[in-house]
């Protein structure tokens, strides 16, 4: 996942997980962000520090 600007935090941040994704390009990750009933972040654990409020 690439680095992204938001100017939000998330309701839950899951960090140092193993996130299995239908994304054939990114089929794991380790990081998961809630906000309100939607998912808006699935990456590596650097990618949604930054939406840990």
């Amino acid at each position: 996942m690439s680095t992204f600007a938001q100017s939000f935090t998330a309701d839950l941040v899951i960090t140092n997980a193993n996130v299995r994704t239908m994304n054939s390009a990114q089929k794991q990750a380790r990081s998961i962000a809630v906000l309100g009933d939607k998912i808006v972040a699935i990456g590596s654990d650097a990618d949604t520090r930054s939406l840990i409020g």
